[in-house]
């Protein structure tokens, strides 16, 4: 009797539930939709599938042999957070990359990719064929996985640095044809805006190794990993924090290629400051241009009121007016003479002072600027020896001024000459 009450009071739900489902259609609210467009089967998309990724690779084996095969990341042993950064049709990869996955060293960076085993070496392609030819060589020739992993290092740094080489030779005649003559026009200034451009990219692949080898100095946990197989943290006293001689000399060894990447980055910026320097003179010179043609315009207008004037005798005596010269012979072509003349001489003024005036006062500023930058680069040191030497002698006028820092520099020039002619005996002569 309860179970039949049971079953009646839940038939009594399902039907209200049908009535309220109803009157709410009747009423124009509808439902999603969803279910009935749903299908019965689909493809489940992941964002890195390691089953669809295939990659032409070169494998290095103990026994010394490189064959050229094809993996997956699923044999490589990648984890799917991983595939994306050796994937080559990603616009969403990392630049550069070092990090170690269960005593696997990843490392990616712009001159190569490879997958460093215990025992074995993973090496992708590079861009050129020539360039993985010489990369793979270097693996070859290297034995055990720090010394595989140093290899690479060094051929990426030496990328780096040729990449920095090139561009800062190009970078160095543009701005050289640039700083030559500032009367070019402005357009010139555009030829730097693509080496600005690869020097933006050549930076940012420098800074995201140098990231990447900071994290793993300072990553001892993936040192231990990395050393795992020579012992990893040392096992005497009371082994918190201890390393390794084998963590010590893998630790050394990156630090090494951090200098190096340090001394690079540095390279890079000071050639950025070099070109933005340039820019700045260039911003210098318009607004110099700019303030000329304003004066220049301001000039003729003088010039041209003036000769507005001179105009106006000629005027009087073209008037009928008694003024007692009108029968003076010669007078009218005098006067004629006059005023043409005048107009003449105070153009000829306005065009010399606008062709050699300002152009004049700008080389000696230019020149100045020049002083400046040779005396704050190359003789900075000297400037404590002129100033020792002023105070010895006193006051002095212009010319011995000039006369103390002509001996001066010639003397610090051939000290500097004399050094460098020691250092290149004792280095190739002995």
């Amino acid at each position: 009797m309860r179970l039949k009450l049971l079953v009646d009071r839940g038939r009594d739900l399902a039907a209200a539930f049908q009535r309220h489902v109803a009157a709410l259609s009747s009423s124009g609210i509808a439902a999603l939709g969803v279910v009935d467009q749903m299908k019965d089967t689909g493809a489940i998309q992941l964002p890195a599938s390691p089953g669809r990724n295939f990659w032409e690779v070169l494998e290095f084996r103990p026994d010394g042999t490189v064959l050229e095969t094809w993996k997956t990341p699923d044999v490589l042993g990648l984890h799917p957070r991983d595939v994306s950064v050796f994937a080559t049709d990603s616009t969403l990869t990392q630049r550069a990359m070092l990090a170690v996955r269960n005593q696997a060293v990843l490392l990616k960076t712009e001159t190569c990719r490879a997958v460093l085993y215990a025992d074995r070496a993973v090496l992708f392609p590079a861009h050129k064929t020539r360039a993985t030819l010489r990369i793979a060589q270097q693996v070859k020739s290297a034995v055990g996985q720090r010394s595989v992993l140093e290899a690479l290092m060094a051929e990426s740094v030496r990328g780096l640095e040729g990449k920095g080489r090139r561009l800062s030779v190009v970078a160095e005649t543009v701005l050289n044809d640039i700083n030559s003559n500032f009367s070019n026009s402005s357009g010139e200034l555009q030829r730097l805006l693509p080496i600005q451009r690869k020097l933006t990219e050549v930076q940012q692949d420098v800074k995201d190794l140098l990231e990447a080898l900071t994290c793993i100095v300072e990553d001892d946990p993936g040192f231990k990993e990395l050393r795992g197989a020579e012992g990893g943290y040392s096992r005497k006293g009371d082994g918190a924090g201890q390393r390794s001689p084998a963590m010590r000399m893998a630790a050394a060894i990156l630090e090494s290629y951090e200098f190096k990447l340090t001394a690079v980055h540095g390279y890079l910026s000071e050639l950025e400051a070099s070109m933005e320097q340039t820019k700045t003179v260039w911003h210098m010179q318009l607004d110099h241009q700019r303030n000329r043609v304003l004066r220049v315009n301001l000039l003729m207008s003088i010039a041209s009121f003036a000769a507005m004037s001179m105009t106006v005798p000629a005027a009087f005596f073209g008037m009928n007016l008694d003024n007692r010269l009108e029968a003076a012979p010669g007078m009218f072509m005098f006067v004629v003479n006059c005023s043409m003349g005048t107009g003449l001489l105070m153009g000829g003024m306005v065009y010399v002072y606008y062709k050699f005036g300002p152009k004049r006062r700008y080389k000696a500023r230019l020149r100045d600027m020049r002083s400046l930058r040779d005396l704050l680069v190359f003789h900075m040191d000297d400037m404590d020896d002129v100033i020792q030497e002023i105070k010895q002698r006193g006051q002095v006028t212009k010319t011995e001024f000039a006369q103390i820092v002509r001996e001066l520099l010639e003397l610090s020039e051939l000290l500097r000459m004399e050094e460098h002619m020691d250092d290149f005996s004792r280095t190739h002569l002995q």
